[in-house]
């Protein structure tokens, strides 16, 4: 199916059967600078692109790049039908792969309710020459709001 993911642009959307939820989301959207079709985006004078520290601009890119992620979940999170700002990105459940010179960089964001982890659920995705490609969510059930996390024990 193709619908409008953000932005203006059309991509091709993939539905989980069992739950009725986006499954993958395939785009081109520009939210970093690169050479990705249709991205006119620059960094600006005195960015990590001017310094010759390979790890420190690794180190530099994996912050922008989840930051642009994560703004692209809020400003889409009610066509996704995820709560991105109390399910994603809690501290140390990011992962991000840098390959090459920052060509393409893949994302795995394990999801969390209200701070708690939820096993085998992650959000994942895809920037290749600064275009966010994919999305995808992963075993994405819907839990509702007034689901109890207090531990109790029944006899």
């Amino acid at each position: 199916e193709t619908t409008n993911s953000g932005g203006g642009e059309n991509g091709k959307v993939t539905v989980d059967a069992r739950t009725g939820v986006l499954s993958t989301l395939t785009m081109s959207k520009p939210i970093l600078p690169g050479n990705g079709i249709g991205n006119n985006l620059l960094w600006s004078v005195g960015s990590m692109q001017d310094s010759d520290d390979i790890h420190g601009q690794h180190h530099d890119l994996e912050k922008i790049s989840q930051a642009a992620v994560r703004n692209w979940f809020d400003e889409n999170q009610s066509l996704l039908g995820i709560n991105s700002k109390n399910e994603l990105f809690s501290p140390g459940r990011t992962r991000t792969a840098i390959h090459g010179n920052g060509d393409m960089i893949q994302m795995s964001i394990r999801r969390t309710f209200k701070g708690i982890p939820v096993v085998g659920s992650r959000a994942t995705a895809t920037i290749k020459m600064g275009n966010l490609i994919n999305i995808g969510l992963e075993s994405w059930g819907t839990i509702p709001d007034d689901f109890c996390i207090d531990p109790k024990l029944s006899e």
